[in-house]
């Protein structure tokens, strides 16, 4: 006898994971199981919201697919669990998928819970695609070939902060400005590495001191070495100074910023109005992201909501290429996937990209 939605819940409270929501009544039947797909995300807390949004993603498509025959003549059923945000919650969460045997999981939008979760996936063969996490170590430490990320990653700001460079015309040097924080000196290393990557010289290097009323020899050094392009790693309030001191002096260049002055702090700086300026952010913009919705806060559920409904269809698509939902063969098909299906590298990682360069164009942020 199947059990009800009422009384599977009552069952899981019995442990850390807590059942959210499923569209359709669980049955005990384990040939139902090849149609489970589960959700994983906390029901409270900072991430709700995200969790939320991966959720609505979810059902909708599973709707569409359903509509359109399901997967390989067999309808999705969704089964979602509260990972509460916590290795604790996530392990207990994705021993419930296991023993489901759930085809998919999609979710997990905090890093520590996918880290956790993914850590059980792995060996158990089931398929994760993480539509949030931007941890390195999800891949960079791959639990095993079912361990997937369709999101960015946050170390990767310096490669794309390089590629921006390369775009700019001229043939100056490139000058990294940052104040020397942990942050800042971490970023300023990326890029710099990521230039000779690619075969450049190593960016002039020029640090200064936050919180400072002079900045006079880091602005002097800058105008001096009339470069091709700046990236600047730091905040809004010493952009401002000299950026703008240095434009006085002569600098023509365009300049970038790191993320950390993607804020609604940088758009009532006069430096937003420079139209030299960008800054990266993690995600695009919409076209109504005002100053208080800036990317990095306004783009996090729109993009986890992008992403899951994304990570459905291409696990779907998948399914129908390998003529078989199991894990292993459906994993091989994510890889080798054709455009203009999401594709994933031999690592588990979307081609998908991390950052994004946008300006403030006095009302709204823009891309570039």
């Amino acid at each position: 006898m199947g059990l009800t939605r009422i009384a599977f819940s009552r069952w899981l409270r019995r442990g850390p994971a807590v059942l959210l929501a499923s569209l359709a009544v669980m049955s005990s039947d384990p040939a139902l199981a090849a149609k489970l797909i589960g959700v994983a995300g906390p029901s409270y807390g900072r991430e709700q919201a995200v969790a939320e949004a991966i959720k609505l993603a979810a059902e909708i498509a599973i709707k569409d697919i359903n509509g359109q025959g399901g997967v390989l003549g067999e309808p999705l059923e969704l089964l979602v669990l509260d990972d509460a945000c916590t290795e604790g919650g996530a392990a207990a969460a994705a021993q419930t998928f296991i023993q489901r045997q759930v085809r998919l999981v999609v979710g997990h939008p905090c890093s520590k819970a996918a880290l956790a979760a993914a850590g059980l996936y792995g060996p158990a063969g089931v398929v994760f695609i993480a539509t949030a996490s931007r941890h390195p170590r999800l891949t960079e430490k791959r639990a095993g070939k079912t361990i997937f990320r369709l999101a960015g990653r946050d170390d990767r700001q310096g490669t794309v902060a390089a590629e921006w460079i390369l775009t700019q015309p001229g043939t100056g040097p490139v000058a990294v400005v940052h104040d020397k924080t942990s942050y800042s000196r971490t970023l300023a290393a990326a890029v710099a590495s990521a230039l000779v990557a690619k075969s450049q010289p190593a960016p002039l290097d020029l640090p200064f001191t936050a919180s400072e009323n002079d900045y006079a020899p880091v602005v002097q050094a800058l105008v001096d070495a009339k470069p091709r392009a700046v990236f600047f790693a730091g905040y809004p309030a010493e952009a401002n100074i000299i950026i703008i001191a240095a434009r006085k002096a002569g600098l023509t260049a365009p300049v970038l910023g790191s993320e950390s002055m993607a804020t609604a702090e940088f758009t009532r700086q006069p430096i937003a109005n420079d139209a030299g300026m960008s800054v990266l952010t993690r995600f695009a913009p919409r076209a109504d992201a005002g100053a208080e919705a800036t990317p990095q806060i306004d783009g996090v559920k729109q993009a986890a909501s992008n992403a899951t409904d994304q990570a459905i269809r291409c696990w779907a698509a998948a399914a129908a290429r390998a003529g078989d939902a199991a894990a292993e063969p459906v994993s091989a098909a994510l890889i080798t996937a054709p455009e203009p299906d999401i594709a994933f590298e031999a690592n588990g990682d979307a081609r998908v990209r991390s950052f994004f360069p946008v300006y403030w164009n006095g009302t709204r942020w823009s891309g570039r």
